[in-house]
C-alpha cells in the first residue's frame, strides 16, 4: 500500500513537513534518499528556496534562546559555498547535515543561505525582534516595515534585483514605496504577496493555524509559492487566511477605519483560538502562558484591547469578563 509520502514523491515534490522530518532524521533510508535527490535536482528553483525558508523559520522557532551568532544567516556561507562548488552531487546535501551538527544551529539556515547567496554581489540582511519588543526599519527603496515581537525578516540589502523581495516569519506591517517597474514581493510560509505600492499586514508564526494577509490600502495579488498565477486580487478591508495544514484559502472582511493595528499597541483577536491568543500575549509581554485545558485551548474568542492595556489588565479581563481561571506565579501564567 502506498503511503502519503509515496504519493507526494511520485510528483517529485516533498512537502515542507517532509523536509523538516528529513532535517531531524525522522525519514527512512529510502525517503531520505528521495528528499536529497529532490533538493539537489531543484537546488536553484524558486519553489525549493521558498520551502527551505519555511523550514528554516519553523526550526528557528524551536530555538528562541540561541545566540545571535547561531542565528546568523552568514555563519555557514564560506563553508557551504566552497562545498557546493566542489561537490556537484547529492553528497553535498549530506555534507550540509554533518556541518550543521558540528555548528549546533539546524541545517535549514545554511541551506537557505546558499539558495539566496548564489549571486556573489548580493548582500542579505537579517533582522530579528525579541519577545516583548517591536521594531521598524526603512528599506533601501524607501518602503517601511514594522515588525512585531518574535518576528524575523530577510531581504536583499540593495534591492537591486528586478523584484524587491522580503521573507517573513512572524508578523510585519508593510508600507510599500510605489515602483511600477519593480514589484514588491513578500514570502510568508507557503503564500506570496505581490504589490506595487500599498499598506498591508502579514502574519504567520510557527504554531499559527493560518498564514494571514490583511490589506489596508491599495491592492495586492495573493498567491501560493510555486504557482506563478495569483489566486486572487485583494482590495482594502480584505483579509485572506491560508490554512497551513489543509491548504484551504478563505476570505474575510474587516472595517479598515475601525481596525486597531498592533503597530499602535492594539491587540485584536477575531475568531481566534485561546491558545493562539495566549501565544500572542507571550510574544507581546515576554511571559510564559499555558492553557491547561485542551478543549478550552481550541475555543475561539473575539477580544479587542486597543487602549494599551497591560498584561495584568488583560488577565483581569479574562478572569472577570470571560470567567476563566487565571493563575499568575513564578513568571508563568496558567489558564484553565
Amino acid at each position: 500500500m502506498k503511503t502519503e509520502f509515496d504519493n507526494v514523491m511520485e510528483k517529485n515534490n516533498p512537502s515542507i513537513s517532509q523536509i523538516s522530518d528529513w532535517l531531524e532524521g525522522k525519514l527512512s533510508k529510502e525517503e531520505t534518499k528521495a528528499v536529497e535527490h529532490w533538493l539537489f535536482s531543484h537546488w536553484d528553483d524558486r519553489e525549493c528556496r521558498t520551502k527551505m525558508f519555511s523550514v528554516w523559520s519553523r526550526v528557528m522557532e524551536k530555538y528562541p534562546d540561541a545566540s545571535g551568532k547561531e542565528k546568523s544567516w552568514g555563519m555557514f556561507e564560506a563553508r557551504m559555498r566552497k562545498e557546493r562548488r566542489r561537490q556537484r552531487n547529492e553528497r553535498f546535501v549530506r555534507i550540509l547535515v554533518r556541518t550543521a551538527a558540528c555548528l549546533f544551529i539546524p541545517l535549514a539556515a545554511g541551506i537557505v543561505w546558499m539558495y539566496l547567496s548564489d549571486d556573489k554581489e548580493t548582500v542579505w540582511t537579517e533582522r530579528y525582534v525579541a519577545y516583548g519588543q517591536t521594531d521598524s526599519l526603512v528599506l533601501p527603496d524607501g518602503s517601511s516595515i514594522y515588525m512585531n515581537s518574535g518576528s524575523r525578516i530577510i531581504y536583499d540589502s540593495s534591492f537591486k534585483d528586478r523584484n524587491r523581495q522580503v521573507f517573513v516569519s512572524g508578523e510585519a506591517f508593510f508600507d510599500v514605496a510605489p515602483d511600477k517597474n519593480r514589484p514588491f514581493i513578500v514570502q510568508v510560509d507557503d503564500i506570496t504577496v505581490k504589490v506595487l505600492g500599498t499598506r498591508f499586514n502579514v502574519r504567520h508564526y510557527d504554531n499559527d493555524e493560518y498564514a494571514r494577509v490583511a490589506l489596508y490600502e491599495g491592492a495586492v495579488e495573493f498567491g501560493l509559492a510555486g504557482n506563478p498565477d495569483p489566486i486572487c486580487s485583494m482590495t482594502p478591508g480584505d483579509e485572506i487566511r491560508y490554512n497551513i495544514e489543509s491548504g484551504a484559502v478563505t476570505e474575510h472582511r474587516f472595517d479598515v477605519s475601525e481596525s486597531g493595528l498592533w503597530t499602535d499597541g492594539a491587540l485584536v483577536f477575531n475568531d481566534e483560538r485561546l491558545e493562539d491568543i495566549a501565544e500572542s500575549l507571550e510574544r507581546r509581554f515576554d511571559v510564559r502562558i499555558s492553557v491547561l485545558d485542551r478543549t478550552l485551548a481550541d475555543t475561539r474568542y473575539y477580544m479587542n484591547f486597543i487602549n494599551g492595556e497591560s498584561l495584568h489588565q488583560i488577565l483581569a479581563f479574562l478572569r472577570n469578563d470571560m470567567h476563566l481561571n487565571v493563575h499568575e506565579g513564578d513568571g508563568v501564567v496558567q489558564i484553565w
